[in-house]
């Protein structure tokens, strides 16, 4: 078992220290006056490289080692501090993975082995969930993580009883971005996490901090986020909270790009954890290294404070100040040989780990003598009472550690309240820029000496793009007005010549009240019409605009049906005299017979208007389009819609139709079987103009195709044009053909 042991690397590390501080205390582990307290710290030394997840060689190497010897150093130094005993690590390679950890914790069962008081560690939280659970549920062994970020851990209280951990979890740095948030004021938040359970919980927290009326929508994507994509441009974001895992972030953001998502007028908030240049990893996508720095310019994101240390003076648990702290770690990095200690590193967890196990242990001396539990040295993992004694011990820990205040006061019970460095892209390169401390009341950001919030487009970006109404143009409405003012002036004389001349002897053939009938539904077609160049975007409320709306819908559509129907009767009637043998047949197709007809003609246009006007109205609808030239505009374009618009003018077109269709129909058989003598002359004449007049509602039912699809798409520019041309292509003609005739007839008797 020993073997097997060594052959994964286990390493028992002593350090040999003199005397600090004036104390005559001998470290050196040759003398008898001290008696070793071991616990297991698990570190990642498995190269990146080595896919089998197994130990290499070496683990001197890793960054988090040189830090955690300085810890022991100066612990171990101290004499107030586990008096009679040094605090000895045995380094374990957890491989970042659950195998290699929970075999070296099963090692620790062999009876040659020392028994260990706690768990350093491990870095990854896959690497602690199985061993976790063995040794709290299992082995009562209590266990302080330095990264271990899941939120599993924190919520399980039945798998893992005695954890604690000191990293800045993702809902942490959920806090800190919800902080920033709230004081820039945006009030439309997007949240986006892939699958990862961590960035899952991430965003479901992230909601729920905010506020409903902040959060615009969460939404979460698993292998491909086109959609996720696609759906932020739909909704017109420009906050967004991306959780998204390293593996994802290259295509991720390339697509973010692809779609012209980034730049000045966004903000994004990415994980702050991803390694230095991971955006030029652009192999096997279709964006290049420049662009993809580029259009990370001033991205925000976040990460845990593993040192804090904007407060070069602050002095921390081993007595020192920071920057004292700094030069001892930047000396035993270069006995140790060439190390990565960069302060994004969360090296400063390890720190603190090493020595809240430390003070833990220290308390743990009189709470175990008070409750008369024995010492120490003679602690077994089966005393459960002894195991609570050393759990409940690390709770009381509080002071001053490298990675800020350490205490698990008031918290959840097994993680404490650390800050969170926010951070900005410069260049390419993540420069933090403040701290979030969520232990300060009246400010909870520290800005960092030199440093500040800087955006790209020099102001701070909004939630929102700017709305800009979109107006027709001058010249479209001017158009549109002359020629609806031209139609009802006109219009106008010719109603008015017709009832002056309603007994003369060509107006009484023509069907006097029929004429009156045709000419008040073109007036009203041409008022319709008219309408239109009024813009229903008033911000005064819906009430008047929905009656303008309303009103010139009906207005152009039975103005259309009432002229047609009623032209549709006076073509019968010149059919049914000459083709109707009995010629007594003649006297009964009098004017209110003819009225009748009309009547029975409109109703079920009238039905359709009224059934929508009582369920689904028209009423104005806003519109918002993405300004392509200029990604901080939104253009608001404001349409008369109803729900099942299209449905119900479909009907109508439908009813339009068939009346143009039995009209051409019966005007064209009267014009061929019409006698050829010269008496039936003005007849011949009548039923030309006819076919005309009918003629042009094949245009104007095509305008009315070409409207809904320009409705349907929400496009304003020609609208008013179209609108106006489906009104007139067949107005004009019934009304000049059939009125400017009779007119100069009649005045140059």
């Amino acid at each position: 078992m020993v073997l097997l042991g060594l052959l994964f690397l286990q390493i028992s590390v002593l350090l040999v220290v003199g005397d600090g501080d004036g104390c005559d205390r001998d470290t050196s582990g040759s003398g008898g006056d001290l008696i070793d307290l071991h616990i297991i710290g698990f570190f990642p030394c498995t190269h990146p490289a080595d896919k089998r997840e197994y130990p290499v060689d070496n683990c001197d190497g890793i960054d988090r080692i040189p830090i955690m010897k300085l810890a022991l150093e100066e612990i171990n130094e101290r004499c107030d501090l586990l008096s009679g005993y040094r605090l000895v690590i045995d380094y374990a390679n957890s491989g970042c993975a659950s195998i290699p950890a929970t075999y070296h914790l099963i090692q620790q069962t062999d009876p040659e082995v020392p028994t260990k008081l706690m768990i350093l560690g491990p870095a990854c939280s896959i690497a602690s969930e199985l061993m976790g659970e063995v040794a709290q549920r299992y082995m009562n062994i209590t266990q302080v993580a330095y990264t271990v970020s899941s939120s599993l851990f924190g919520k399980d209280k039945v798998r893992f009883p005695r954890f604690y951990r000191l990293v800045t979890i993702t809902e942490q740095v959920a806090d800190g971005y919800v902080a920033l948030i709230e004081k820039l004021n945006w009030k439309r938040v997007t949240v986006i996490t892939d699958e990862d359970e961590l960035n899952i919980n991430a965003g479901i927290h992230t909601e729920e901090k905010l506020t409903s009326q902040r959060v615009l929508t969460r939404m979460t994507f698993i292998d491909d986020p086109s959609e996720v994509i696609k759906s932020i441009e739909e909704l017109r974001a420009r906050i967004i909270v991306a959780w998204i895992h390293p593996r994802m972030a290259v295509q991720f953001w390339c697509k973010v790009v692809k779609r012209n998502l980034a730049g000045p007028d966004f903000v994004w908030f990415i994980p702050g954890w991803f390694r230095a240049n991971w955006w030029a990893a652009v192999d096997g996508t279709d964006c290049t290294a420049e662009e993809m720095k580029k259009s990370l310019e001033h991205t925000l994101g976040g990460l845990g404070n593993g040192i804090l240390d904007y407060d070069p003076d602050r002095v921390l648990v081993s007595k020192k100040t920071v920057a004292q702290f700094k030069q001892d770690l930047n000396k035993k990095n270069e006995l140790l040989g060439p190390v990565k200690t960069d302060i994004f590193l969360n090296i400063g967890y390890v720190y603190d780990t090493a020595w809240t196990i430390a003070l833990a242990l220290n308390a743990s001396t009189s709470m175990l003598e008070e409750k008369g539990l024995g010492r120490l040295e003679e602690y077994h993992s089966e005393w459960t009472e002894m195991s609570d004694v050393l759990t409940a011990s690390v709770a009381s820990v509080s002071f001053e550690g490298i990675s800020g205040k350490v205490s698990f006061h008031n918290t959840s019970g097994n993680r404490r309240n650390p800050s969170t460095r926010i951070i900005q892209y410069r260049d390419g390169v993540a420069v933090p820029i403040q701290i979030y401390v969520p232990s300060q009341q009246d400010n909870n950001f520290i800005e960092l000496p030199g440093q500040s919030l800087v955006w790209q487009g020099g102001y701070i970006p909004k939630d929102a793009p700017s709305p800009v109404i979109q107006h027709r143009s001058k010249a479209e409405t001017a158009i549109v007005a002359v020629t609806a003012a031209v139609g009802i002036l006109s219009t106008t004389f010719f109603l008015l010549f017709n009832v002056y001349n309603r007994k003369h002897l060509v107006v009484k053939r023509s069907s006097y009240r029929l004429n009156c009938v045709i000419l008040s539904g073109i007036l009203m077609g041409y008022i319709g019409t008219a309408l239109y160049t009024i813009e229903p975007d008033d911000g005064t409320g819906h009430v008047p605009a929905a009656l303008l709306c309303n009103l010139r819908y009906w207005m152009t559509e039975m103005a259309f049906v009432i002229c047609f129907a009623t032209f549709f009767t006076k073509i019968w009637r010149l059919y049914k005299v000459f083709f109707n043998k009995h010629l007594a047949e003649r006297k009964r197709l009098k004017d209110h017979y003819l009225l009748l007809a009309v009547g029975g003609i409109v109703a079920p246009a009238l039905a359709v208007l009224i059934i929508q006007a009582s369920t689904y109205p028209v009423t104005l609808h806003s519109h918002a389009k993405i300004n392509k030239d200029n990604l901080a505009q939104e253009e608001i374009t404001f349409m008369c819609q109803g729900r099942y618009h299209l449905a119900f003018d479909t009907v109508l077109i439908i009813i339009r139709m068939i009346l143009g269709i039995f009209s051409l129909k019966v005007a064209f058989e009267t014009k061929k079987h019409l006698p050829t003598e010269k008496k039936y002359r003005k007849y011949h004449e009548s039923a030309v103009i006819n076919l005309s007049t009918i003629v042009a509602i094949v245009p104007s039912s095509i305008c009315e195709i070409i409207v809904l699809v320009f409705e349907l798409n929400n496009i304003q520019t020609g609208l008013l044009l179209i609108i106006t041309l489906r009104e007139c292509v067949w107005m004009y003609p019934m009304s000049y053909l059939l009125f400017v005739p009779k007119s100069l007839f009649i005045v140059n008797m």
